[in-house]
C-alpha cells in the first residue's frame, strides 16, 4: 500500500517525466522495442509545415530547420491531416503541440506502422529540393535518442523585469498539496 506522499512522488515524477520525454518508451512494448522502426526526423510544426528538429537518418546533408515536403509520395498537408483526424484536441494548434510533445515519428507509427524505408521529399533550407531515402531506425534506438534531447517545455519558473516590466513564467501548473488524484477539485 502506498501512502499519500509516495503516491504524490509518483503521480508528479511521471508527469515531469512525460514532459521532459524521458518516459515516452511506454509507447513501444518490449517485443515492439527491437522490432519496430520509426520515422528517422523530429520534427516540429508550423503553419502545416513539418520541419526538421533532429535527423537520426545518417544522411549529414538533411539540416535542422529543412522542410518535410512530403513521405511515400504523399504531401506533408495530407499527412498532417490524417493526425489531426487521428488526435484530440480544439484546433489545429493543439493537434501541432500534440504531434511536438509526443513527437512526429510516434504518431506517425502509430498510423502507419512500422517501415524499414520512407521516401522523403525535403526542402532545404539553403535552397533547393532533395530526394531520399531514408531507413526507419529502431524504436529502442529513437527512444534512446529522444531521452537525451533538449524537454519540449522549459519547466523552470522565472521572473524577470525589463524596464519597468515584469515577466514571469510559471512553471508547470501542478498541484503539489494534492493525494495525486486529479479528480479532487477541492484540493486546488
Amino acid at each position: 500500500q502506498w501512502s499519500n506522499e509516495e503516491l504524490q512522488f509518483i503521480y508528479q515524477s511521471a508527469m515531469v517525466g512525460q514532459l521532459t520525454n524521458d518516459s515516452f518508451d511506454i509507447y513501444f512494448d518490449t517485443q515492439n522495442q527491437d522490432t519496430a522502426k520509426v520515422f528517422p526526423f523530429l520534427t516540429t510544426m508550423v503553419n502545416h509545415h513539418a520541419f526538421i528538429t533532429a535527423n537520426y537518418s545518417g544522411d549529414l546533408s538533411i539540416q535542422e530547420g529543412d522542410e518535410i515536403l512530403s513521405i511515400d509520395g504523399v504531401p506533408m498537408e495530407v499527412k498532417l491531416q490524417e493526425m489531426y483526424a487521428f488526435l484530440s484536441g480544439e484546433g489545429d494548434d493543439i493537434k501541432n503541440t500534440l504531434i511536438d510533445m509526443f513527437s512526429f515519428p510516434r504518431v506517425y507509427w502509430w498510423l502507419h506502422d512500422s517501415h524499414d524505408n520512407y521516401i522523403v521529399n525535403i526542402k532545404l533550407k539553403q535552397g533547393g529540393i532533395k530526394s531520399i531515402i531514408a531507413h526507419g531506425i529502431k524504436a529502442a534506438d529513437f527512444e534512446q535518442r529522444v531521452s537525451k534531447s533538449k524537454s519540449v517545455f522549459n519547466l523552470n519558473r522565472e521572473l524577470k523585469f525589463i524596464g519597468d516590466i515584469a515577466y514571469l513564467h510559471p512553471g508547470i501548473f501542478l498541484n503539489n498539496q494534492s493525494t495525486g488524484n486529479t479528480s479532487e477539485h477541492k484540493t486546488f
